[in-house]
């Protein structure tokens, strides 16, 4: 007869993605969730794994298991690498690593969170679930708080809402056009190289942004997703611009605004720019890709002369006055200062 030996604990490292012909990165199958589940099956007293942290808010297929992940009554405890060559000098492992301990004895939604950056740890106590209806666990410990102040603001309204689907217009990367216009309704195209003209027929999407003044910037993030330069800050953000009406762009960029006005187009510009939006916009992104859903905790302004906001000023200025809009105190304006590198 065979018997059946109880596995008191499992440790180890598991295959993070396979390779399907989806491609690697954000778009690579991962398969790291599968031997977490399989472990958890063989019902053991404890579970150690170190993984991929994109599960945080993203990563293909893997909602069922964030879902599972922040609904958890035994997890006590995470350890979070925004930087992977912090436990992985060679590897370049998009949104960083973490490694967690799973105690069937533990019973509580309450875990310990530790943010591991460069040379420093943040340990926080914090619910798993907090932010489930926002389909995402925010990884900075220091954030919550702000998190908090601008989405509990009388005035809170996603600026989500005003960025468009992704893949806008429906132009591949490649898309280059030419240089001269063909025909007099053809539209200017910017793609990440280069600009040139195409026919406005061959444009399938946000038909109604052609011909609006809007904002685009790469929807792949600048830099290395959780390194960063040699002031510890992050840039976030890559190439923004504002473009005129009759301009589209290709899947290269994220569009967003769809105004009647340029003076609106170059107010929602000085937004983006500012500090405290990007550090927000940080707290949503997983991976490097940008998302119409990234920017979930970027609060909505009006960018009209009606504004609270006085749009005449710098874009320092502007930051001050949303620090002050959203009451955040001097202890979290300086963690987004040192976090966030300047536009250049």
């Amino acid at each position: 007869m065979d018997r059946v030996v109880p596995t008191d604990a499992i440790i180890g490292n598991p295959p993070y993605q396979v390779v399907d012909g989806g491609g690697n990165g954000a778009a690579a199958m991962p398969i790291y969730n599968k031997f977490v589940c399989i472990a958890k099956d063989m019902h053991p007293n404890y579970i150690s794994m170190i993984m991929p942290a994109k599960w945080y808010g993203g990563g293909r297929g893997l909602d069922d298991f964030r879902k599972m992940m922040l609904n958890e009554i035994h997890l006590d405890y995470i350890k979070d690498f925004p930087n992977p060559k912090t436990v992985f000098p060679t590897a370049n492992i998009s949104g960083g690593v973490c490694f967690f301990r799973w105690s069937k004895k533990y019973n509580s939604n309450v875990a310990m969170f530790v943010n591991a950056i460069d040379e420093v740890e943040i340990a926080t106590k914090r619910q798993l679930n907090e932010f489930l209806q926002y389909d995402i666990f925010p990884r900075y410990n220091e954030a919550i708080a702000i998190l908090h102040k601008i989405i509990l603001s009388n005035s809170f309204e996603s600026f989500s809402k005003i960025v468009a689907q992704y893949k806008p217009f429906g132009l591949r990367t490649y898309i280059r056009g030419t240089e001269n216009k063909q025909n007099g309704t053809d539209v200017l195209v910017h793609s990440s190289r280069s600009s040139g003209f195409i026919s406005r027929k061959e444009i399938n999407a946000c038909l109604d942004y052609i011909d609006k003044y809007n904002v685009i910037t790469g929807k792949a993030l600048s830099g290395h997703l959780g390194e960063s330069d040699e002031n510890g800050q992050v840039k976030v953000l890559a190439t923004t611009k504002i473009i005129l009406p009759g301009e589209v762009c290709t899947e290269s960029y994220i569009v967003m605004g769809k105004f009647d006005t340029k003076f609106e187009a170059n107010n929602l510009y000085k937004y983006l720019c500012t500090k405290v939006v990007r550090f927000l916009l940080l707290q949503a992104l997983p991976t490097m890709d940008i998302r119409k859903e990234s920017f979930r905790f970027v609060p909505l302004q009006d960018f009209t002369n009606s504004s609270d906001i006085d749009w005449s000023k710098s874009i320092e200025d502007i930051g001050r006055q949303l620090y002050r809009k959203y009451g955040l105190d001097d202890k979290e304006i300086g963690f987004i200062e040192r976090m966030i590198k300047p536009m250049e």
